[in-house]
């Protein structure tokens, strides 16, 4: 007596025809292009906001002031400064809360506003009553 032989066969793993991987592959190619683009525009939108000038580099109280480099090398000076060659010294006072500010700006402009500015600084101190009321800090 013989005995059966058994066969058993596994079914062979199925393979991507050579055309739905190369779109496949297209897919992916494309993609990753978008994204690289995308990533790209991002960068020219972050530049872009990041070379506008600011309305204000520093608030100090109630002075706006144009640029974020101090006259004189340090903030909250008294106004014992010069301003360098070619630049003239503005300035303009007002009143936040209990503390008047002084402010400057050493600008080529004919006043405080109109740039270009090489420096600019403030100096605060208590005042007892001054315009509390009227003050926007």
């Amino acid at each position: 007596m013989s005995t059966p032989s058994i066969t058993m066969s596994t079914p062979s793993p199925v393979m991507p025809d050579d055309q739905a991987t190369s779109e496949s592959t297209g897919r992916r190619r494309f993609l990753s292009r978008l994204s690289g683009l995308g990533a790209a525009a991002v960068g020219a939108i972050a530049v872009t906001f990041a070379d506008t000038p600011s309305a204000s580099a520093v608030s100090a109280g109630c002075c706006a002031l144009a640029t974020s480099t101090p006259c004189g090398g340090h903030w909250n000076n008294d106004g014992n400064f010069s301003c360098p060659s070619g630049y003239t010294k503005h300035y303009w006072p007002c009143c936040c809360g209990y503390f008047i500010y002084h402010c400057w700006e050493c600008a080529k402009g004919s006043n405080c506003d109109a740039g270009p500015w090489a420096c600019s600084n403030y100096w605060n101190y208590y005042l007892a009553g001054c315009c509390k009321s009227g003050c926007g800090c």
